[in-house]
């Protein structure tokens, strides 16, 4: 079908906003939704505009009207950053655009009008507040302490962002938690006949890959 599609790309915070207000997290600078974001500056991925999953799917008439049939959604788990792309988990939705109930109403909406949706999954990293990722500094004992590459100066992490441990796609028990299992992270999402339809992957040409 992904041959017969034209995408719109939503980055959720930025897009649409439902009205709905949530507490803001520690990391975030609440911006108003008239205010030019700081780009490219320090501070770009902790400004929170508010945007979420229901602002998104009530703006679905203006996409298909663009003539797009496809979602692309950029990554929706909670986070320590507006982007999401450094995932504190992977087992929820954010609370911020709604959690999963959200999700699942935008994906209904969507598929009710013919519409596709692929997530955004990061399989070269997590953000550096994961469970996993804490769970392995917490206890090298740990199997998830086998999810990452470890040196005596620390970690690996996506381009030196020391907010983004790099996975280590050797540890079986990673590849089992991520694909295998049928409450893994790949397929999990996309179960059911209002799940996702796909996951476009993040880095991926980085992705298992280590110098």
């Amino acid at each position: 079908w992904h041959l017969d599609s034209v995408f719109y790309e939503i980055f959720p915070d930025r897009f649409a906003s439902s009205g709905r207000t949530a507490d803001t997290p520690d990391w975030a600078l609440r911006r108003d939704w008239d205010t030019p974001p700081d780009g490219s500056g320090a501070i770009s991925g902790r400004e929170l505009y508010g945007g979420d999953l229901a602002g998104a799917e009530a703006h679905l008439d203006h996409v298909e009207a663009l003539g797009a049939n496809a979602l692309y959604l950029t990554p929706f788990f909670p986070a320590g950053s507006a982007h999401r792309y450094d995932a504190v988990s992977f087992d929820r939705v954010d609370p911020l655009l709604g959690g999963d109930a959200a999700l699942a109403s935008l994906l209904a909406s969507a598929h009710a009008r013919g519409m596709h949706a692929v997530g955004d999954l990061t399989l070269n990293h997590c953000g550096v507040e994961h469970e996993w990722f804490r769970a392995a500094l917490a206890n090298p004992s740990a199997p998830e302490r086998g999810f990452f590459t470890w040196s005596p100066e620390g970690y690996e992490s996506w381009l030196g962002v020391p907010s983004m441990p790099k996975f280590d796609h050797r540890s079986e028990e990673l590849h089992r938690r991520l694909f295998i299992v049928p409450d893994s992270v790949a397929r999990r999402w996309l179960e059911g006949p209002d799940g996702l339809d796909g996951w476009r992957i993040d880095v991926a040409n980085m992705a298992g890959r280590l110098g």
